[in-house]
């Protein structure tokens, strides 16, 4: 499973964790990709 994520702020944050919990107690992988929104894509770019 990939999760797409704003930094993990409010919400996202617990959303995450329990992904991860989940997926762990099953063996399978979690990948988690933060997003910047905005206009500007050299973060997204390094991220990626």
């Amino acid at each position: 499973m990939v999760q797409l994520t704003s930094f993990g702020c409010g919400l996202d944050a617990v959303v995450t964790e329990q992904v991860a919990e989940i997926l762990h107690s099953v063996g399978k992988p979690h990948t988690l990709l933060k997003i910047d929104e905005g206009t500007q894509l050299g973060a997204v770019k390094i991220r990626i």
